[in-house]
């Protein structure tokens, strides 16, 4: 039965206290079905945790993987979120040359990579002279129809034309989350 009606005395500023509410509503025994469409459950999580201890330079061309996350979907009808926080480094030593990192977020198992920014890294010969670390958070949502394993990572491409660098001296954290449809 819908709540059609609430009285209380004390709703004065549009705000209505526990107290004021009561319920009688007993469960024992029976089950509610949500409506098609209502989702966003967490099922897992799944992390891993990797220590950057020096600044890691990445030749224009090559990329740098973090950690992989392996995770086995419980549903065969969810959503996986990869969720990483890397660190990158920039100093004006690199003079008026910059590097242009491209990010992505792999779904190692399907062979799908998705940009998720260009530009990172950019330094002329006004950065700051002993280098800047910036951090920045990428969230990607993948879909997944399937219960076995799948691999999911965050990966830095130095697209040119000068070295990308990776922040050193920091811990990364890549979780996949996966949340029910």
């Amino acid at each position: 039965m819908p709540l059609s009606k609430v009285q209380s005395n004390s709703i004065l500023d549009g705000a209505i206290a526990a107290s004021d509410l009561a319920s009688s509503l007993n469960l024992t025994g029976k089950s509610i079905t949500l409506p098609t469409g209502v989702g966003g459950k967490v099922l897992q999580i799944q992390q891993e945790t990797q220590w950057i201890a020096s600044e890691v330079q990445v030749s224009v061309g090559s990329s740098y993987n973090w950690s992989t996350v392996t995770i086995t979907p419980i549903s065969n009808n969810s959503r996986i979120i990869l969720f990483s926080n890397p660190q990158f480094f920039t100093r004006s030593s690199d003079g008026g040359s910059y590097a242009n990192t491209h990010i992505f977020a792999d779904d190692i198992t399907n062979n799908v990579s998705v940009k998720l920014n260009e530009w990172i890294n950019y330094s002329d010969n006004r950065a700051t002279t002993d280098g800047l670390r910036l951090r920045y958070p990428f969230i990607q949502f993948f879909n997944n129809s399937v219960t076995t394993q799948r691999q999911f990572r965050l990966r830095a491409y130095a697209n040119g034309p000068n070295t990308s660098r990776i922040g050193g001296e920091h811990q990364v954290t890549t979780m996949c989350i996966e949340i029910a449809n």
